[in-house]
């Protein structure tokens, strides 16, 4: 059963790939008003969000600055080029821009591992996951091995560990960390 919590806070979305996707399809779930932008006309998650939820409101083809420097927190995909003048400006005004690693340690209420590094970023993901299932646990791993952290989350997380690689290029989107954070 999904948690709705209803807030009159507003999340700008930022990016409509795998990764906004899975968090657009989190923060519906979770009641949360949020607003998707995409500088592409036709990003690859569109019909997808459009068919399970047409409700949502985009903004599609460019990165609006007012849209953006108007929310409460914006959530920037990976893909999405930080320098772009909209988020500039939105952290300059004090807007919270973070990413999906952020939202994912904030509810997350089982530990997390996130790799970095330049190198074996996946490779020692999986193997993380694969020793913390040997061990046990209840391991989910995702993140940028294909699988996007909103998509394995459980409806249900019952001592639940969680691994995942985080670009080194991405670690300015984590504020606080609550999960050791291991260089390859």
């Amino acid at each position: 059963m999904a948690q709705l919590i209803a807030s009159s806070k507003l999340t700008v979305v930022v990016g409509l790939g795998a990764t906004g996707l899975s968090v657009a399809r989190f923060l519906a779930a979770r009641g949360e008003r949020f607003i998707v932008v995409d500088s592409r006309d036709q990003p690859p998650g569109l019909g997808t969000l459009r068919a399970e939820q047409p409700q949502v409101v985009l903004q599609l083809g460019n990165l609006d600055t007012a849209t953006i420097t108007a929310a409460d927190r914006v959530l920037v995909s990976p893909g999405v080029a930080l320098d772009h003048p909209a988020l500039v400006q939105a952290r300059a005004l004090g807007v919270p821009l973070s990413g999906d690693i952020q939202l994912f340690a904030d509810v997350a209420a089982a530990p997390l591992v996130a790799i970095t590094g330049s190198n074996g970023k996946s490779t020692v993901t999986t193997l993380v996951g694969d020793m913390m299932a040997r061990a046990g646990r209840n391991a989910g791993v995702g993140g940028n091995l294909g699988t996007p952290r909103w998509t394995c989350w459980p409806s249900t997380a019952i001592a639940m560990c969680w691994s995942y690689p985080a670009s080194s290029w991405i670690s300015w989107t984590i504020s606080a960390p609550r999960s050791p954070l291991s260089s390859t």
